[in-house]
């Protein structure tokens, strides 16, 4: 089962639902959480402009009990909510980097839509992780049915896997977070993270949203940071080679 929020917690899920996912998806997400505690099925429908446009199921958010987890990293799973896409680039965009020699990696990749918007950029290849089999499931199918002239990559899978277990490639990386766990997970990864760049020194950026857990990433000897305010963070590897 997820964990439970501590009190001050709960008070920063509310307040980042409301700031980040708008007044009326937020009520419609805990109005969906409140009928199924009354066992009254969800039957508002949800259209998001980006799924109207492409033909996608991007925009129903999710929490980890409606979905197949069979991970213990379950406890610490953070619930499933669309990326805006405005924002999306304006975190993009504190990344100077060549995109064509990096890989795009979302970890906690959901319903795949940062990976859609991602290949709107030149990376050399976009990959996704993800937990639960429902989401990898919704997401591989989004990445088939999204085909769009303005793609620049159109090398984007999405893997079901355990992002604490995940072994980062040993190539250039765009490391994107959408608060997707905290705890020891986030540890993990962090020290993956670490291990990785001792490993094979190399340029990683990692763009970070919802940044509950930004101090565990500062107090990294490996990272340092470029951008940090209350909607996201964004840091890169200490050591740093020019693009190619």
């Amino acid at each position: 089962m997820p964990k439970t929020p501590t009190i001050r917690n709960r008070f920063y899920i509310l307040f980042r639902d409301f700031a980040l996912l708008g007044a009326t998806e937020a009520f419609r997400y805990y109005a969906a959480r409140l009928g199924r505690r009354l066992h009254k099925p969800d039957t508002t429908p949800i259209e998001e402009d980006f799924d109207q446009r492409f033909g996608v199921d991007t925009s129903q958010s999710s929490v980890p009990d409606d979905l197949r987890i069979r991970s213990a990293s379950n406890k610490w799973g953070i619930h499933y909510a669309p990326s805006p896409e405005n924002l999306f680039r304006t975190m993009l965009n504190y990344v100077k980097a060549e995109f064509k020699t990096y890989v795009f990696i979302d970890m906690g990749a959901g319903k795949g839509l940062a990976l859609l918007m991602a290949s709107e950029y030149p990376f050399k290849r976009i990959i996704g992780v993800e937990y639960s089999e429902t989401l990898v499931s919704i997401a591989r199918n989004n990445i088939r049915v999204y085909e769009r002239q303005t793609q620049r990559c159109r090398d984007v899978t999405c893997l079901y896997a355990d992002a604490s277990d995940f072994n980062l490639p040993a190539e250039p990386i765009v490391l994107y977070l959408f608060n997707p766990f905290q705890g020891k997970v986030m540890d993990r990864v962090i020290k993956n993270i670490e291990h990785s760049l001792h490993h094979q020194p190399r340029n990683l950026w990692i763009v970070y949203y919802v940044p509950w857990e930004h101090r565990k990433f500062k107090r990294s000897a490996k990272l340092r940071t470029v951008e940090s305010n209350w909607r996201f963070c964004v840091y890169r590897s200490v050591y740093q080679t020019p693009d190619q």
